[in-house]
């Protein structure tokens, strides 16, 4: 996965599977999803991993509420977070 952003780190789309086949003239914004689904840092772990779960997605976009980037966050990290919580 490649996510595409502006120059001030705003996320713009991404680009996955087929994308990197075709033809590597063709411009970015041909080929990238636009305007993926992406969350705040602030949304709790339980509600992350639920959205997750609903979507069969294994990973999802993090940003500011300027939408730019701050991260990826991966299903298996956020078990595995939720695992360490409950074992306190």
């Amino acid at each position: 996965m490649c996510i595409v952003v502006n120059d001030e780190h705003v996320v713009l789309g991404r680009l996955r599977g087929a994308a990197f086949d075709g033809d590597p003239s063709t411009p970015i914004e041909q080929v990238m999803e636009p305007g993926p689904t992406t969350i705040r840092p602030d949304v709790l772990l339980r509600d992350i991993i639920e959205r997750l779960h609903r979507a069969r997605v294994d990973s999802i976009l993090v940003t500011s509420e300027a939408g730019r980037l701050v991260g990826i966050l991966h299903k298996d990290d956020v078990e595995w977070a939720l695992g360490e919580i409950e074992e306190e």
